[in-house]
């Protein structure tokens, strides 16, 4: 390691960082423009600039040896769409982004307008209700599991599920060694999936028909169904819920936008650049 690299003692990981990064963050950005974490073993780049620049930089700062920061997790995820390169990663990711075009999604949006409005009129009705788990949970752990096509005896563990499969990409600390237990749980699941009779026009289907015309191997389909599940679940509640958040101490704001609600894509995009709902880290 270079000697003019700054080092740095911070745990991103901790309790104490996981609930308040933001001054963790601003000490490991103001330290320079890569940072080596003690903690953890690697180089770490937090100003615009540099991440932009390795985010872009796919030849350099490659997938497919792991984004994990512990050696099982990129072991074990090793060929899926997040740890994978070139053609392998095009691919994957084509199959599983057909259903995520402009025109696909915009087709949802009468399916998914009709659960929102079901949604809001039965929380007004109750006047008080927790908005994660009454409103924010509520989408992404029915209503994206439908489009899966994953069966209804299969969902009791999902959000738990889905902590661990991000908890797992994380440092073989007490969080990331809890996190196996699930991260199996979920895997053994989407591979009985896989053999399961599946709703015709569901996403988990259309990956499966991809395997069937040799465009993926079948033993990649566990994985793919994964792709969807896993990353719609934690960082949509933490988006919604981050935005409640910021509206709710913001009430200014919040009237600005009852007045003009033709911005909410603009709040909502506001929001997630003030309140992140993930933090990467890759090696």
């Amino acid at each position: 390691m270079s000697s003019a690299v700054p080092r740095s003692d911070v745990d991103l990981f901790s309790d104490d960082a996981l609930t308040d990064p933001y001054p963790h963050l601003r000490e490991l950005r103001d330290a320079g423009p890569v940072v080596w974490l003690d903690r953890h073993d690697v180089y770490a780049a937090f100003r615009y600039d540099e991440v932009r620049a390795i985010l872009d930089d796919h030849e350099t700062f490659v997938s497919g040896e792991g984004v994990g920061l512990n050696d099982i997790v990129n072991t074990f995820g090793q060929g899926t769409t997040l740890m994978s390169d070139g053609d392998e990663h095009r691919t994957q990711r084509e199959i599983i982004g057909r259903p995520l075009t402009p025109r696909a999604i915009t087709e949802l949006r009468a399916d998914a307008q009709s659960i929102a409005d079901d949604l809001v009129t039965r929380l007004v009705e109750q006047r008080r209700f927790d908005a994660i788990r009454d409103l924010a949970e509520v989408l992404p752990s029915t209503w994206v599991p439908d489009l899966l096509g994953w069966p209804a005896d299969g969902r009791t563990q999902l959000l738990a599920w889905g902590s661990a499969s991000f908890d797992g990409l994380g440092p073989m600390n007490e969080r990331g060694m809890a996190a196996g237990a699930g991260m199996l749980e979920m895997s053994a699941y989407a591979n009985r999936l896989a053999g399961m009779p599946l709703p015709p026009e569901s996403y988990g289907a259309r990956i499966m028909a991809a395997a069937e015309r040799g465009e993926v191997e079948v033993s990649r389909c566990p994985m793919l169904f994964i792709d969807y599940l896993a990353p719609s679940l934690d960082t949509t509640i933490s988006a919604i819920g981050n935005a409640i958040w910021l509206f709710a101490t913001h009430p200014e704001q919040w009237q600005l936008l009852r007045r003009e609600p033709a911005r909410i894509k603009a709040a909502f995009n506001e929001a997630l650049r003030l309140e992140t709902p993930i933090h990467c880290f890759t090696r």
